[in-house]
């Protein structure tokens, strides 16, 4: 289970690292809108000078207790493997060089 702050995780034949980029948080708008912004997952490949990886999952709204203050980081390995081929599959190619890609991973939740 992935309850530390930052680990190592394998998915198919590639390491990734991986940290907390982002607890959630409310957060607030240009004209004072104020929203909630989920956990965010910074994926970065072992090799150095590779493209990195933004995982952005949602808050659930309809679960009682998943306020920000009141959601604790519980993310399973098997979660983030998920997350993770997921991206590969909208286009993240950790082979490469460029900007960081951001895919939003849905909620923490298994599915």
């Amino acid at each position: 289970m992935a309850n530390a702050k930052q680990g190592v995780i394998t998915v198919g034949d590639v390491d990734f690292r991986w940290s907390v980029y982002r607890q959630p948080t409310w957060a607030t708008g240009r004209h004072e809108q104020i929203g909630l912004l989920g956990l965010a997952i910074l994926v970065e490949p072992l090799a150095p000078s590779r493209r990195e990886l933004l995982l952005e999952f949602s808050i659930d709204r309809t679960r009682h207790g998943d306020m920000p203050q009141h959601q604790r980081f519980h993310l399973p390995d098997g979660r983030l493997s998920e997350a993770i081929q997921e991206a590969l599959h909208a286009g993240y190619d950790s082979t490469t060089r460029g900007k960081r890609f951001i895919h939003e991973a849905g909620t923490l939740q298994p599915r």
